[in-house]
């Protein structure tokens, strides 16, 4: 029974060593190719691969290895040290673009690690571009149009569309859109695009790499409201295959002759009114006139200086003739009472001012019977 005990004891610390074992000297070979998809995807030699590294504590990554590729694009990393906590890719710089292949952790003692990295030839030129979908959301906010644009770029070229600077400071950009008028407190829609998208003179600078294929973008703004309408002015600088309106606010109208309201539409369970833009045509803007009711006040300034010009007449006409009062309020309540009437007041509703009017006048009279008494 001891012996048997002794052998599983000996079989579970050799598990052990030769797990350690395997951790420390894991080997792992990084191989791949590069080739260029705008040249029918061509070898790329004499272009410098860099092997990375990226741990979880990591704030930059690890420079494993570099190389350059051979006359047929090809490229061959050998670690013997490779470290199971780590991500590895490779990755080359490429005109102006920095292109990444796959990442991969090492699972195996021996691992053989294949990664192909596509590049494309660059150009400034965006002739290619095509606005895909273009979706515009609308809320109501009180003071304030919520608006969220979502954007699906198209690149039908085989080239990588990129900016002229990589300087965020600069105004060179690969593609910009032009905010409407009073627009304020834009957003970008991630973190990743924050670094992407600036603003300059009214207008979104897009500095991020347009790839052949499809990029989406996203950014939220805000419009103050003017009474109780907005006109939203959205120009089509790009040719646009599909533009829809979506409000998310039932008090909201959108009226306009380029539109065509297409009924209730649900998105991820939230319930929007979805309107249709007939032929967007590049070069063109789409005008609407947004409204909304039941917002629309009648100014409460005129009730206020009516109730002062009040208090003004009731302080002369006391120097001349008492009046007898009966209240239990001081003159500090009633004060602090006439300042929280007067802020209701401009909140309120227009039904409400009689009121509020009615309490006002009768507070005015209760300061200046106490005024009299001094």
């Amino acid at each position: 029974m001891n012996s048997f005990t002794h052998y599983i004891k000996g079989i579970l610390v050799g598990i052990l060593i030769s797990s350690i074992w395997t951790l420390a000297v894991a080997q792992a070979v990084f191989r791949g190719q590069v080739l260029n998809g705008t040249q029918d995807s061509s070898a790329v030699s004499g272009l410098t691969v860099e092997l990375q590294g990226f741990g979880p504590k990591d704030s930059v990554p690890r420079n494993m290895a570099s190389q350059s590729t051979n006359r047929n694009g090809s490229f061959r990393f050998t670690l013997s040290d490779a470290d199971s906590a780590l991500t590895y890719y490779n990755s080359v710089n490429f005109q102006g673009v920095r292109y990444f292949g796959q990442p991969s952790q090492i699972k195996e003692p021996q691992q053989m690690i294949e990664s192909t990295i596509v590049v494309y030839d660059s150009t400034h030129a965006i002739d290619a571009v095509k606005n895909l979908m273009h979706h515009v959301f609308l809320q109501d906010m009180g003071e304030v149009l919520l608006v969220r644009e979502s954007r699906v770029l198209a690149n039908e070229s085989s080239k990588a569309i990129i900016s002229s600077s990589a300087d965020r400071n600069s105004t060179s950009s690969t593609l910009s859109y032009r905010l409407p008028a009073r627009a304020q407190r834009f957003e970008a829609g991630s973190r990743q695009l924050a670094s992407q998208l600036i603003v300059s003179e009214g207008r979104i600078l897009d500095q991020g790499i347009l790839l052949p294929g499809n990029r989406q973008i996203s950014y939220t703004y805000q419009i103050p409201w003017q009474g109780d309408r907005i006109h939203f002015n959205l120009p089509i600088e790009y040719p646009t295959r599909s533009l829809e309106i979506f409000s998310a606010s039932p008090n909201m109208t959108l009226s306009s002759d380029a539109i065509r309201n297409m009924g209730p539409f649900s998105i991820r369970d939230v319930a929007y009114e979805r309107y249709h833009v007939e032929s967007p045509q590049r070069g063109t803007e789409l005008t609407l006139l947004i409204t909304r009711q039941g917002f629309a006040k009648e100014s409460p300034i005129p009730y206020i200086l009516t109730t002062s010009l009040l208090l003004i007449v009731g302080l002369l006409l006391v120097k001349t003739q008492k009046v007898k009062t009966t209240s239990d309020h001081s003159s500090t309540q009633l004060r602090q009472r006439r300042k929280q009437l007067i802020q209701e007041l401009k909140k309120s509703d227009r039904e409400q001012y009689p009121d509020f009017y009615q309490e006002l006048q009768t507070i005015d009279l209760q300061l200046i019977q106490l005024e009299s008494k001094k």
